[in-house]
């Protein structure tokens, strides 16, 4: 009767989701999000989703909401111009979705939430999700909250083979990038408590990584 009682007087852990694309039933990254936090038990953890949305995505928003019975907070994402792309690939070495990302609100929200409502856990959903916070890191981490990295792939590997298809120009830039993306993957393993992977070959490569 003990362990009855303390079940239901248990406090629900709070889960903070981030993703830079809102949960869906359609592609690869979305589906597996909307998954993730479906299957969750509701019984024991409260659930947060922050996410960027494009003005299509944005009208799915309501029905999301109920079909995950979750809180849902979003924010407009940003776009460069190919000038722009090109100024931050070069100056930055970075793939320049991911410096749209960081451009948006995100982490404002996130953060903001955070002071009203502090989780027990927030789970980055891949490597981009990680760089549109990253900045905010030190001040989750002094929060001592718990931070997830969920490798939906092992990046530089996935950004290695794409960089075949691409023509010399991009190619080059590619290579020129490859570097920090390494170095960014790395940080982002060691700023993690946990780092979930889809295969044994990826836990392998993050293994390695550590």
């Amino acid at each position: 009767t003990h362990t009855a009682q303390w079940i239901i007087t248990m406090r629900k852990r709070k889960i903070f989701f981030v993703t830079t694309e809102l949960p869906g039933i359609v592609g690869g990254s979305p589906v597996r999000n909307y998954n993730l936090i479906k299957s969750l038990n509701h019984e024991h953890y409260l659930i947060s989703l922050f996410s960027i949305v494009d003005r299509k995505s944005k009208l799915r928003v309501s029905s999301l909401r109920s079909e995950l019975d979750v809180k849902i907070l979003t924010v407009p994402g940003k776009s460069l111009s190919l000038k722009a792309q090109l100024w931050k690939a070069i100056s930055k070495r970075i793939v320049p979705y991911m410096e749209e990302y960081a451009s948006s609100n995100l982490k404002t929200i996130l953060m903001n939430e955070i002071e009203n409502d502090c989780p027990d856990i927030i789970q980055l959903e891949q490597l981009n999700a990680y760089y549109a916070i990253r900045d905010i890191i030190p001040h989750i981490k002094a929060k001592k909250i718990k931070i997830i990295l969920d490798a939906h792939n092992f990046e530089q590997i996935i950004f290695l083979e794409t960089l075949k298809m691409f023509h010399f120009f991009k190619r080059l830039i590619g290579f020129w990038i490859l570097p920090e993306l390494i170095r960014l993957e790395k940080e982002a393993v060691f700023a993690a408590d946990c780092v979930l992977t889809c295969s044994e070959i990826d836990r392998t490569y993050f293994l390695k990584t550590a």
